[in-house]
């Protein structure tokens, strides 16, 4: 998902247990994640701690978090439905605003059902 993309500033969107937190951490993201489960983002905790990496894990629902502007180089929602919160993360990500030093967002998706917004560089 990340491969080719230079790190930064990522969201995980739904961070459940942390698996793509922790594999984003691994590879050199700085994570903030965000789930309404207090079990889940426990587990997130837990596992960054045990694979030896920094992930921000929070308590809160999409509609309550701080999405920010101009905040995040990637955002990945895994089985969640993003497009209904399509309007933060167009702010979240500056899409009407590209920024020089971050470049233009980019939406993929995979396989297994997950998706990545990311800004790819002006290279």
């Amino acid at each position: 998902m990340v491969q080719g993309i230079k790190p930064g500033e990522s969201l995980d969107i739904g961070i459940g247990q942390g698996r793509n937190s922790v594999y984003l951490a691994k590879h050199g993201w700085d994570v903030t994640g965000f789930d309404v489960s207090d079990e889940g983002v426990a587990a997130a905790r837990l596992n960054a701690q045990r694979a030896g990496v920094r992930v921000n894990a929070v308590v809160a629902n999409a509609y309550d978090f701080d999405w920010g502007e101009n905040r995040w180089d990637l955002i990945v929602a895994t089985y969640e439905d993003e497009m209904g919160f399509a309007a933060s993360i167009v702010k979240a990500l500056a899409l009407r605003r590209p920024r020089r030093d971050r470049g233009l967002p980019v939406r993929s998706g995979a396989e297994n059902g997950s998706q990545a917004v990311h800004c790819r560089g002006t290279e």
